[in-house]
């Protein structure tokens, strides 16, 4: 896989199928440490398990090459809300976030706080009922304007998502703090969070084009005002 260089102000973010022939999923779910085997076998669907194995057996191989390791040696550790970070075979400053979701995942690797989301557009979603327990007032009056409620509701879902993924402290962060969507429905180009109700943190949001039946969303946080380059990047 080539992967290049990652340039300070770029944001690599690598889209790739999930589904994979079994003796594929065998050699990615080679790659995994014990607790991630254990993960995958939580899972009771073997399409889920196999899933689970190509998502993080793949970060693995990409992470690897970006830190020239091989990819068993690579080791991670969890914050307290559970946001994993790379810690061998070097303590780098290289940043990660995964996202997976139905037959996709996206990983977005970084040198500063990265979160990424991708949601696959489904029928039953109760979308005003989500919203109006997670969203902010501005977003719920967005949301009722909206021509197409659901295609709203997972731009706004999954941004929040990268957000609350980028700032590492789970819902620990009340989704409704912030505000993702502008009244004409497109997504803010900074978001500015409070994680301890104080300190304020700014995060770059990015919408990104997932392909049909879709949305992804992508946050970084912010570097002296400046914006990000991000290449986005899709094998299948």
């Amino acid at each position: 896989m080539d992967i290049g260089a990652l340039h300070a102000g770029e944001v690599h973010v690598w889209q790739l199928g999930l589904d994979a022939e079994a003796d594929h999923v065998a050699q990615l779910a080679a790659l995994l440490s014990e607790d991630e085997l254990n993960k995958a076998a939580g899972f009771r669907a073997p399409l889920d398990r196999a899933h689970f194995q190509v998502a993080h057996g793949r970060v693995r191989q990409i992470l690897a090459e970006y830190l020239s390791v091989p990819s068993r040696e690579i080791r991670f550790e969890t914050n307290q809300w559970g946001k994993p970070r790379i810690v061998c075979p070097v303590d780098c400053a290289l940043h990660f976030n995964l996202a997976h979701s139905h037959r996709q995942m996206l990983l977005a690797v970084c040198r500063r706080e990265v979160g990424v989301d991708i949601e696959h557009m489904r029928s039953g979603i109760d979308a005003r009922g989500i919203a109006e327990n997670y969203f902010s007032v501005e977003e719920i009056a967005v949301l009722g304007q909206a021509q197409d409620i659901g295609a709203t509701f997972l731009r706004c879902w999954t941004a929040k998502e990268a957000v609350i993924k980028g700032v590492g402290m789970g819902l620990s962060l009340p989704l409704a703090s912030f505000v993702t969507l502008a009244d004409d429905q497109t997504l803010m180009r900074k978001v500015r969070v409070s994680p301890d109700g104080g300190t304020a943190a700014d995060f770059h949001l990015y919408a990104l084009d997932t392909g049909p039946e879709y949305f992804g969303a992508l946050a970084v946080h912010a570097d002296s005002g400046s914006t990000w380059r991000v290449i986005h990047r899709t094998r299948s």
